[in-house]
């Protein structure tokens, strides 16, 4: 019985490494062409790829030079090849991991 119980907590302990490992969180800092439906089609492959947004902060000010800034928290699995498939999408002008941005 108590052998039982160890196990069970290890387990509990292994998967939630495992869980922590596939699963993370990142932020970017994504800067794409206004009025092209580029955040639609970055929303699309989040959802394609089941990242889940839980963060997004548009800085406004730069839609006057024709461009639009965005900072976003994604988090799910499979999210270290995020920049290349955001960088992809049509009027895309630029990704950056939150730890690469430039002032």
């Amino acid at each position: 019985m108590v052998l039982h119980f160890v196990s069970a907590l290890a387990f509990s302990a292994v998967e939630r490494q495992l869980a922590a490992r596939l699963r993370r969180s990142i932020r970017l800092h994504n800067i794409y062409e206004n009025g092209r439906g580029v955040l639609r089609a970055v929303l699309r492959l989040c959802g394609q790829r089941n990242w889940q947004l839980t963060e997004l902060d548009a800085d406004a000010h730069d839609i006057d030079d024709g461009e639009v800034r965005v900072k976003m928290t994604l988090s799910g699995s499979q999210m270290q090849n995020a920049t290349e498939v955001f960088a992809a999408v049509d009027g895309v002008i630029a990704v950056l991991r939150a730890e690469d941005e430039v002032d």
